[in-house]
């Protein structure tokens, strides 16, 4: 994944803004995408997150700003940018009759780039459909169609991957599955994604740069870790007694970092390095500890920057 550090942005974009009436779904809006990231474009539902896909895309037009790609102006080289750009929105849209190869090679004529039979059947193995490729689609899992989407997304070898909510509807094994293709395709080949998502947590296992926006306009953009800094967290504490944990705290050097909002249970703003002390100050007072558990992840995070 890259730095980013003294490299050229794949995709740029500049005061990007839409708007609908007096309504403005996406408010001069400004991110960069490095080569190699794994880009998180967080946002609630309705935060401008799909408009901003299809402005990219160039579904729709937008009002003001600028999008560069491949150092290219979007606008003035739509069709050089596209060719190189694979996406999925939403849903992909499939043929339920035909087969997954059949559905793959239908995309693979339609990008005219001459697409043979043998990366069609690498891109099935790809994202592990080669065994079901005969079958129609109709017969497909929610996570099996989603993998084949994400196959026609492939299929001409493009430099830049845009998902647009890729695990909406999936179970626990397909969500897992569309990571490991994700962060496969990353590490191995050197793709770049940006992925639309509302399930942070699959944001935080698969990206490495992210943007959070709220009503259309960006809050933060930077590096997952930095921005999420597992050093400085609120920690909960599980006990079997938390009013009897809550006056040990009272008495020790961290009653001023208990979070009072999160009364009764026993949450602490700490560093990471302070954990260790406080729970042999605790057990030493004979509080009975079931679990730590770290809270200020990128949940918490977000959910600080943005409007319910």
């Amino acid at each position: 994944m890259s730095s980013s550090l003294d490299i050229a942005p794949l995709l740029e974009v500049s005061g990007l803004t839409k708007t609908y009436g007096s309504f403005k779904a996406v408010d001069d809006l400004s991110f960069s995408v490095f080569p190699g990231d794994v880009f998180g474009f967080l946002g609630q539902n309705g935060a401008g997150k799909s408009t901003t896909i299809r402005m990219l895309l160039t579904l729709i037009r937008p009002n003001a700003g600028q999008i560069r790609v491949f150092g290219m102006d979007l606008q003035q080289h739509r069709r050089e940018v596209l060719s190189r750009v694979g996406a999925v929105i939403e849903k992909p849209d499939l043929y339920g009759y035909l087969t997954g190869q059949e559905n793959l090679s239908l995309f693979a004529r339609m990008s005219g780039k001459g697409i043979t039979k043998a990366r069609i059947q690498e891109t099935l193995e790809l994202v592990g459909l080669q065994k079901r490729a005969g079958d129609r689609v109709k017969t497909y899992s929610q996570g099996m169609k989603q993998r084949l989407g994400i196959a026609c997304a492939l299929v001409h070898d493009p430099d830049l991957i845009i998902l647009d909510e890729p695990t909406n509807g999936l179970d626990p094994q397909g969500i897992a599955d569309i990571r490991n293709l994700v962060l496969s395709l990353s590490r191995e080949q050197g793709k770049t994604f940006l992925i639309s998502s509302h399930l942070l947590a699959e944001i935080e296992l698969m990206a490495n740069r992210m943007l959070i926006i709220d009503r259309g306009r960006k809050i933060v953009e930077g590096s997952v870790r930095e921005l999420v800094d597992p050093q400085d967290r609120e920690l909960q504490v599980e006990t079997l007694d938390d009013a009897h944990a809550l006056e040990c705290i009272s008495h020790t050097p961290w009653a001023g970092q208990l979070m009072h909002d999160r009364l009764p249970q026993v949450v602490l703003s700490m560093s990471h390095a302070e954990i260790p002390a406080l729970v042999d100050a605790l057990v030493g007072q004979g509080v009975r500890i079931l679990a730590l558990r770290p809270v200020n992840r990128l949940e918490a995070y977000f959910l600080s920057l943005t409007h319910a």
